[in-house]
């Protein structure tokens, strides 16, 4: 039966199977393809059924989605809801001063005026967000770095959805810049603070082991050095985001260190006291495994048809370098682009990194109806774009750092297959995800490295199923091309 609260006319066969999955009681997950609607179809259910709903996005582009969803139900029904924002988005004292001083940090910001005495007192948009009695909140994974600050909104919820799942059961990275770190050390001999950890960071060690006790007593100094200087502790800075993550090395790189942020605890947590829903368009075997292996047992489920018709083509004609393109490769992709761009109005070009693209365009151009995005970036999640092709040149893979060494001696406690999890089912995971850009209507997907063929197992069935052709010569390629630019 149709929710009432679902805001369209007419319901799409993905979303009646969406229903059924969500009748059971358990924690799930479910793997539904990207434009089918999942968030009208989980959102009207979860209302029709619940009264409080805490649901968390990867990115603010993705809490818009829900927003509009949610405001589509207002025109009908009385549904309550609050997008919990960041102080910066939602705080205009903050914004202001922190324009007029020139400075980053809001957090410190807020809690400066807070001390001085904040002219907004009780009338606080920022605290105000965490009182209000909305049916649905919305907001970003960062919160769940702060279990503190949302543990009373958690236990005032009856469900808790998690979408785009797949960023939130591998450690994410974070980077903390030189110059945070320069004056922070800076400021402690200033206030005649000393520890383990800001003399490894002093003498610039490559492995850092941090402490947790000691992350703590660093940002509670660094909470004096804020109230006493009257201006922003890059010490505080500092600790502060060693602390959030959970994190429990640091890696000295090219910008400052980088580490993981680890939400392990707070998601189970979460799974055992409330009802959880995980939602994602690509959720391979090694990402529902994990989740179990971390999670405890729920459900699994698994929407195998798109609602619209795309066909999809391998180019196996040869095996991409994954990090240096030398001028014969960027020749290649230059014709197989130019090929391609012929036959549609709008085309989109995924490349595996920010850095392959500089290159390819030092040395090639491209057609100027292609457009480019990233592999993984936040352009290639949440948002639609208007194309009726999309290309992937090679497998994004990660570029392997010692974050990502440290990422799989991590998921070794819960997984057999640590590196296929986390590198090469990632991989897979960033492309698919790339692709759904465009899924929105009947397209053409173009995935152009001869390593698709083995690792089509890892792509989700209602993308899999729809593999049409494999191309070895690019004259063979622009014959498919054209055919099937006829069919969107």
């Amino acid at each position: 039966m149709m929710p009432k609260y679902f805001p369209y006319e007419k319901p799409r066969p993905q979303q009646l199977q969406i229903w059924s999955y969500l009748e059971d009681n358990n924690a799930i997950l479910i793997e539904a393809p990207t434009g089918i609607g999942k968030t009208s179809a989980v959102l009207s259910y979860l209302l029709e059924k619940y009264n409080r709903i805490t649901w968390f996005c990867f990115t603010k582009k993705e809490r818009e989605i829900v927003i509009k969803e949610l405001q589509k139900i207002q025109k009908k029904y009385t549904v309550d809801f609050i997008e919990i924002k960041s102080i910066y988005d939602v705080c205009p004292l903050v914004k202001v001063k922190l324009r007029k001083l020139a400075i980053e940090f809001p957090r410190q910001m807020c809690m400066l005026l807070r001390f001085k005495g904040c002219p907004m007192g009780q009338r606080c948009p920022f605290e105000k967000q965490f009182l209000n009695n909305a049916r649905v909140k919305v907001l970003t994974y960062a919160w769940l770095q702060f279990p503190s600050r949302i543990r009373e909104l958690l236990t005032t919820s009856d469900v808790v959805v998690f979408d785009e799942a797949h960023h939130v059961i591998l450690p994410q990275s974070f980077v903390i810049p030189q110059d945070y770190i320069k004056r922070a050390i800076e400021e402690a001999k200033i206030f005649n603070v000393k520890s383990r950890l800001l003399s490894a960071l002093a003498k610039g060690e490559k492995v850092i082991e941090v402490d947790k006790e000691e992350a703590i007593y660093l940002l509670q100094r660094g909470e004096e050095i804020l109230y006493r200087q009257n201006c922003v502790s890059y010490l505080f800075e500092v600790a502060d985001t060693i602390r959030s993550s959970n994190t429990t090395k640091l890696f000295r790189v090219k910008e400052g260190y980088e580490g993981l942020i680890i939400l392990y605890n707070i998601l189970k947590e979460i799974v055992r006291s409330k009802k959880a829903v995980f939602i994602s368009a690509t959720m391979p075997k090694p990402y529902s495994r994990l989740f179990k292996n971390i999670l405890g047992n729920f459900s699994e489920y698994r929407v195998k048809q798109h609602y619209y018709d795309f066909y999809v083509i391998i180019h196996a004609a040869k095996k991409l370098p994954k990090r240096k393109w030398r001028k014969s490769t960027i020749e290649y992709l230059e014709s197989v682009l130019f090929s391609i761009s012929k036959y549609f109005p709008s085309v989109v070009a995924v490349f595996p990194s920010s850095n392959l693209l500089n290159k390819y365009s030092k040395y090639a151009q491209l057609p100027f109806n292609i457009k480019t995005i990233i592999a993984g970036s936040k352009d290639a999640e949440g948002v639609t774009i208007k194309a009726k092709c999309t290309v992937v040149l090679g497998v994004p893979y990660d570029r392997v750092t010692r974050v990502t060494v440290e990422t799989i001696k991590i998921l070794k406690q819960y997984t057999r297959k640590p590196k296929f999890t986390a590198y090469t089912a990632k991989a897979v995971v960033k492309a698919v995800q790339a692709c759904g850009r465009v899924l929105r209507n009947n397209a053409v997907v173009v995935l152009i490295d001869s390593r698709w063929l083995k690792l089509k197992k890892l792509m989700p069935y209602w993308f899999k199923r729809n593999i049409k052709d494999i191309t070895k010569s690019i004259d063979f390629l622009e014959q498919k091309i054209a055919y099937y630019s006829l069919l969107t």
